[in-house]
């Protein structure tokens, strides 16, 4: 392991250029990557999550090899991984980031930040990640309470759901919650609808702005899907803003098909498309 006082100078700009490209991703909140790529000539690439039009879920190595397959470079040498304005003193790369690097090379040179010093390591030898723990809120505790509905207004505004609305929810139809270790990363709140009690409605889903793009939404939105499922739901409802695209994206790709689009669904100006996931349906 060698750390940054005595990484070269290719490591420092290999550095330089991860920040950078973290930092040009817009998207207020968001857990934005940035990953830059040294060739064996000395060339460096870069590039940000979601800089493929095309393809706005991809990851930033996803980037940063396109431009280098572009220019024609055969070798990848080393890379380096960054994180935009987030002061964890260790930062390892998401799921994504690390199954593209590692189809370059399993034991691929990778400089990343590690208690607050930046260390290159091989690839393979990072961590692994924790698993995603899934866990039904019954009965929820003042404290946790408060929690869950401050989350919820940093997902939703002022359309988040307040302590009183959580705890009805937990009561009368179920609250989930995800966690990787100790962090809670994303909420999930369900109601059985009264006119088709065999599916239900999902009131609210989110990934905490600080662990979007990693992947996360998906494996939660399938773990609810099981769990639900243990509980004889035959499938799920929900809406979407029109302009939410990675939600539409994720919610189409797992399951949920269009249903309808309803203009000011939920009050002027307030248009959503309603997407059902018949489980039945399942390949």
């Amino acid at each position: 392991m060698i750390d940054e006082g005595r990484l070269s100078p290719q490591m420092g700009r290999l550095i330089d250029e991860a920040k950078a490209a973290a930092l040009r991703v817009n998207r207020a909140g968001a857990r934005a990557e940035g990953v830059a790529l040294l060739a064996g000539d000395g060339a460096v690439f870069s590039g940000p999550a979601g800089a493929d039009p095309d393809s706005p879920l991809s990851s930033a190595a996803d980037a940063a090899l396109a431009s280098a397959r572009d220019a024609g470079v055969t070798e990848i040498v080393a890379a380096a991984v960054a994180v935009a304005d987030d002061p964890a003193e260790t930062i390892y790369p998401s799921a994504e980031i690390r199954g593209c690097l590692a189809g370059i090379d399993p034991d691929l040179p990778v400089v990343v930040k590690k208690q607050g010093r930046w260390v290159l390591l091989l690839l393979s030898q990072l961590p692994p990640r924790p698993e995603l723990k899934i866990v039904r809120v019954v009965r929820p505790d003042p404290r946790l309470l408060a929690v869950l509905e401050a989350y919820d207004l940093q997902a939703f505004g002022r359309a988040g759901l307040r302590t009183y609305d959580l705890a009805v929810l937990a009561e009368a139809g179920a609250v989930f919650a995800a966690y990787l270790g100790d962090d809670m990363v994303a909420g999930c709140q369900l109601l059985r609808m009264l006119e088709e009690p065999g599916f239900s409605y999902v009131v609210g889903f989110y990934v905490r702005p600080q662990w979007r793009g990693k992947g996360l939404g998906r494996a939660f939105l399938l773990a609810v899907a099981d769990e639900m499922r243990k509980l004889d739901v035959e499938g799920l409802l929900l809406t979407v803003a029109p302009d939410n695209k990675p939600a539409l994206s994720l919610y189409r790709s797992t399951g949920f098909t269009d249903e309808a689009f309803v203009p000011d669904f939920y009050g002027e100006g307030e248009d959503r498309h309603i997407l059902r996931w018949r489980f039945d349906l399942e390949p």
